[in-house]
């Protein structure tokens, strides 16, 4: 990958350091410089190494500098301003915790035990020592070690170390630790259960832990106490819709409004939970708001696009799904929905060139090729839809319709032994699906093994009876096969 287009991306999120810093920058003014000075430190620091001249930078502004550009992933800046630190201050313990931590980031670990280790410990600064062996022992894959440490931390913690606890989850979080992260957050809310943004920390990781009802039992303690959060409503809300509890999830998202009734992300959430319903009308209306209220239109222009092709009302769709495109660039989306519209209406030209330029803009999407593959299917270019599928199990091998429409593409191209190794490495990954069972039965008769066949078929069927007609569908021969006939007939049916 070229250095360009990352240095350049670097840059522009830089420039949008004063608005993005805000919330990087601790309250406590005494300890902490503002976010003009920190930017005026990084300025002062660039220039110095521009020139290749020397300065002089306090503890507090070399502590800006190397956040500054740790909170950017800027990891060779960090360390050559750590290195100034060093030289300017070096018994400063601050200071030293941050060049570890740099070096992690680097991979250099054992260098980074190294200088842990050479650090003094005072009680004073025990919880950042042992924060930053937390991470060592998480780049190092060694969890217990580092939640050993963190029931250390939990021990000590007290009302003034919410913010710490939540900067740990949030580490414990990166390294897929979400046991250890919901422990840090329920202290962190226990110390502070006022504060709507721990607890909206803490129940996303309820919610990753499976556990919806329990994030629902805190949503609703905090709203008895604190009714006028639209954020939290919206969460409830959103909780409710994962459950198909649409009702209460329509009540949720309707006191959200009622708080702030240009809040745009609450209108199409319950626009997209209609439309899980299948109540059409309810859910244009709600997007048709989200459009009035949201900045971005493509994604209203969109969802109502996706109310329309539902409803089967292709021209209105066709409008908004060409607006969400000509509104987003590189959206790629609405040009698959407008092929799947131009497939409907067996336009099989329009469609393919339309799912090419979705693929143009996400190449190895397997929607994307699974519906290539389809179109393929339609003008009977067998060998271009076997590309199409073949790629399309590459990127989602649980697809199974992408697998038993390779293995008829093979099929028809008198390539039977094939397909039968295609569905087979199918049901490797989904074992007992039926509709793998039904197409390998099938390619078993083309090939005259009709014991094998009989065996899938037989496996298929009393998996699931019901999707015997969409065998059919693709080898109608079989609906007079006269085995099958006679074990349907046994069957009584």
């Amino acid at each position: 990958m070229q250095s360009r287009p990352f240095f350049a991306s670097l840059q522009a999120k830089k420039k949008r350091f004063l608005t993005a810093f805000q919330e990087f920058i601790m309250e406590d003014k005494d300890d902490f410089l503002q976010q003009e000075e920190i930017l005026d430190a990084v300025a002062r620091f660039e220039a110095m190494m521009k020139s290749k001249t020397s300065s002089y930078f306090d503890i507090a502004e070399l502590e800006g500098i190397i956040d500054y550009y740790l909170e950017f992933s800027d990891l060779n800046s960090a360390l050559q301003a750590s290195l100034l630190a060093e030289r300017l201050h070096p018994a400063n313990t601050s200071i030293q915790l941050k060049k570890a931590i740099i070096l992690m980031d680097r991979e250099k670990l054992a260098e980074a035990q190294q200088l842990l280790d050479s650090i003094t410990r005072y009680d004073s600064i025990q919880d950042e020592v042992d924060i930053a062996y937390i991470k060592l022992n998480l780049y190092r894959e060694n969890f217990q070690a580092a939640s050993d440490l963190n029931r250390g931390i939990c021990d000590r913690a007290d009302e003034s170390k919410t913010d710490l606890l939540i900067d740990l989850a949030q580490m414990f979080y990166q390294f897929f630790q979400f046991k250890e992260a919901e422990i840090l957050l329920r202290l962190a809310y226990s110390f502070d259960n006022e504060d709507p943004e721990i607890l909206l920390k803490l129940s996303e990781q309820i919610i990753r832990s499976n556990n919806i009802d329990g994030a629902i039992l805190l949503y609703e303690e905090f709203l008895h106490r604190f009714p006028f959060s639209e954020l939290v409503w919206f969460n409830l809300a959103n909780c409710y819709a994962v459950l198909d509890q649409f009702e209460k999830a329509h009540d949720a998202y309707d006191y959200a409004l009622a708080i702030d009734e240009e809040f745009a992300p609450a209108y199409n959430a319950k626009g997209s939970s209609y439309f899980e319903e299948e109540v059409f009308d309810k859910a244009i209306d709600c997007f048709q708001d989200f459009l009035k209220y949201n900045d971005e239109k493509a994604p209203a222009y969109f969802q109502l696009g996706l109310c329309y092709e539902r409803m089967t009302e292709f021209e209105e769709a066709i409008r908004y799904f060409k607006l969400a495109a000509d509104e987003q660039p590189g959206f790629a989306e609405p040009f698959f929905m407008l092929s799947t519209i131009e497939y409907q209406k067996e336009d099989q030209e329009k469609a393919l060139e339309l799912v090419n330029q979705a693929l143009s803009m996400d190449e190895m999407n397997p929607e994307y090729l699974f519906l290539k593959g389809k179109i393929y299917l339609k003008t009977e270019e067998w060998e271009k839809s076997v590309e199409a599928f073949s790629k399309a199990v590459q990127e989602d091998a649980t697809d199974t319709e992408s697998w038993y429409n390779l293995a008829f593409a093979l099929n028809r191209l008198g390539r039977t032994e094939k397909a039968i190794v295609e569905l087979n490495k199918g049901l490797e990954i989904s074992v007992d699906d039926a509709d793998l069972m039904y197409h390998l039965s099938a390619s078993w008769f083309q090939i005259g093994n009709d014991s094998n066949a009989m065996k899938h078929f037989m496996q298929a069927y009393f998996l699931n009876p019901d999707n015997l007609e969409d065998l059919y569908e693709y080898y109608p021969e079989l609906e007079s096969n006269q085995s099958i006939r006679d074990f349907i007939a046994d069957e009584g049916i």
